[in-house]
């Protein structure tokens, strides 16, 4: 099972979610399909599938694109 995520914050925009993607200039880790939304704490918020952000507005926030009803798997 791979662990490694990327996590983002509801409040910013799917531009900056590029911007801030592209850093990774080593690839992304394997399997990605979606980032993990979080709140300032790091606390589960949803999660945001990479089509979602080549498909809508560049100004659009991570909130209102994101899905929220998908649970997480507790880790413990």
């Amino acid at each position: 099972m791979n662990t490694d995520a990327v996590t983002v914050r509801p409040e910013v925009t799917l531009d900056v979610v590029m911007r801030y993607l592209r850093r990774f200039k080593e690839g992304l880790p394997d399997l990605t399909d979606n980032l993990i939304v979080v709140n300032r704490e790091g606390s589960y918020l949803g999660v945001l599938f990479l089509s979602d952000i080549l498909t809508n507005d560049p100004d659009a926030s991570v909130a209102e694109v994101m899905t929220a009803d998908i649970q997480p798997i507790p880790a413990t």
